[in-house]
C-alpha cells in the first residue's frame, strides 16, 4: 500500500519477506509502475491459458503440441504449414 502524500510504502505481514524471496525487495517501486502491473497481469493470463490447455489436452498431448508449435515457429515455410493446417480435414 502506497502513501500519496509522503511517497511511503507499508506491506502487510510477510510481504517484505515474499519480496525479498524473490528478490524484488530493491525494485519495489518498479512493483507499483503500471508497466510492471500489466506484465504481472499478462503472465497470469498466460498461465490460466495455458493450464486450459494442458487440461483439455492432457499433459503428453500437450507438450507435442507445443513442440510442433515450436518447429512451425522456427520453420522458413512457417505460414505454408500454418495455411496447411487450417485447412478443414475431409
Amino acid at each position: 500500500m502506497g502513501c500519496s502524500q509522503c511517497g511511503g510504502v507499508w506491506f502487510d505481514h510477510n510481504e517484505w519477506e515474499s519480496l525479498k524471496q524473490r528478490n524484488l525487495h530493491d525494485e519495489v517501486h518498479q512493483i507499483f509502475s503500471d508497466a510492471w502491473q500489466r506484465q504481472i497481469r499478462q503472465a497470469e493470463l498466460g498461465q490460466v491459458v495455458e493450464n486450459a490447455y494442458r487440461t483439455t489436452l492432457g499433459e503428453d498431448d500437450y507438450v507435442q503440441a507445443m513442440q510442433i508449435k515450436d518447429w512451425i515457429a522456427h520453420h522458413p515455410q512457417a505460414d505454408a504449414i500454418l495455411s496447411l493446417l487450417n485447412q478443414k480435414v475431409p
